[in-house]
């Protein structure tokens, strides 16, 4: 693989990730919506079908580390208060 279509891809990943994960921050701020993180499947799903596996996969890791961050109680850890919350963000996977 070229090394210029692999950087590319690996920043249209993060791309993806961050656009959607300001989508579900505005929508989070209005008001709590069940299975937001759906948002997610569908943003890589289409990476997948345009650009491939590997993108998908580096955005799939991404989403999964975006949302537990930002949206899963306690915020802006990696651990996680209750078994709901850990089973919510490992939907992801």
């Amino acid at each position: 693989m070229n090394g210029r279509i692999v950087a590319a891809d690996a920043l249209l990943a993060v791309a993806v990730v961050a656009g959607i994960s300001v989508v579900i921050g505005a929508v989070e701020s209005v008001g709590h919506v069940a299975n937001i993180s759906n948002l997610y499947i569908i943003g890589i799903a289409i990476l997948a079908s345009r650009r491939g596996l590997y993108p998908a996969l580096v955005a799939s890791v991404l989403a999964f580390l975006a949302f537990d961050w930002f949206f899963i109680p306690p915020l802006h850890t990696f651990t996680s208060t209750s078994q709901a919350n850990t089973w919510r963000s490992g939907r992801c996977w």
